[in-house]
């Protein structure tokens, strides 16, 4: 297998209520364990809502994957196992993990490339959230190249100094990082050039980062060649992999946003708004209904219902 994309990851121990299983860091104290206004304590130790549900009903925290909102299918994952695809290239999409699914996915795949999207990482909970996805990661997978991309990592190269950044991404500890709201053509050129060593030794890549040797390297100078929406439909019903749809669904009509909102980055890091044909918004939906599984779509767009210029 070529690619095994990570569309979300989450500190599953973040509520050290949730197993028993060894962490690679301590849960924090009851007192100053990491929450923010949609966690609840209960006895001590922190919950989030799914969990708080999983408890009311079942008794336990152990059915909160019934309740958490990231259990239905994340747009990255589907986005890119299409691309990918018709890339050639072979595809395996896990849409939500934590280090138990890490661990069974290590069992069971081979990959060259492990992708990990930070798009909905937010701040990460805290700062220990991703270096320690990549350490569960590479444990699994020692001889993978970690590609880490998203929105994350996009905020704080529009945010920060160079300086600042390259000193995460060494604190990160993945091999590759693709800063960019789009990525097509840099996820595809990382994995064209097959090895860690091709992609130092190699010429830059717009928008990409390479950790090799205690250093940074790139990215190149070029602007990055964006991919036209008509040509980025995704054809549900045609994917190489199904097990990863749950019956809600993401998909978009847009990118960016019509509004440059003076306390929203959003617009700053997608660039201008770029609407995809109607053509290619019905023929997602036909491929949704082509499928029998699918009930409901979540669209992703930005502002759904902007005003008609005239």
């Amino acid at each position: 297998m070529d690619v095994l994309f990570i569309a979300y990851y989450v500190d599953q121990n973040r509520w050290h209520n949730d197993t028993d299983q060894p962490t690679d860091h301590a849960p924090p104290a009851p007192d100053t364990a990491p929450r923010d206004e949609v966690d609840l304590l209960i006895d001590g130790k922190p919950h989030d809502f799914s969990r708080f549900l999983s408890l009311v009903r079942y008794g336990t925290t152990n059915e909160h994957d019934r309740y958490d909102p990231f259990n239905m299918t994340l747009l990255s994952g589907s986005y890119f196992l299409n691309l990918l695809d018709r890339a050639g290239y072979g595809v395996r999409v896990a849409n939500a993990t934590d280090a138990d699914t890490l661990q069974r996915l290590g069992q069971r795949y081979a990959p060259r490339f492990v992708m990990l999207s930070t798009t909905l990482l937010l701040e990460s909970a805290e700062r220990g959230t991703i270096p320690m996805a990549v350490r569960q990661i590479r444990q699994q997978w020692p001889d993978a190249v970690i590609v880490l991309g998203g929105l994350l990592l996009v905020h704080y190269k529009n945010t920060y100094a160079r300086a600042w950044l390259e000193n995460l991404l060494h604190y990160y500890g993945a091999d590759v990082y693709i800063v960019s709201p789009q990525s097509e053509s840099p996820v595809l050129e990382v994995l064209s050039r097959g090895s860690l060593q091709a992609l130092a030794e190699g010429p830059p890549i717009p928008e990409t980062y390479i950790r090799y040797n205690g250093s940074i390297i790139g990215p190149s100078d070029a602007p990055e060649q964006t991919v036209d929406m008509a040509s980025c439909t995704i054809d549900w019903s045609k994917l190489p992999q199904t097990d990863h749809l749950y019956h809600t669904v993401h998909m978009r009509t847009a990118r960016s946003c019509a509004f440059k909102c003076a306390f929203c980055e959003y617009p700053v890091s997608q660039g201008p708004l770029t609407l995809a044909p109607l053509a290619a918004v019905e023929h997602e939906l036909q491929e949704l209904k082509r499928l029998g599984t699918v009930t409901s779509i979540i669209f992703t767009d930005d502002t759904w219902t902007p005003p008609k210029t005239s």
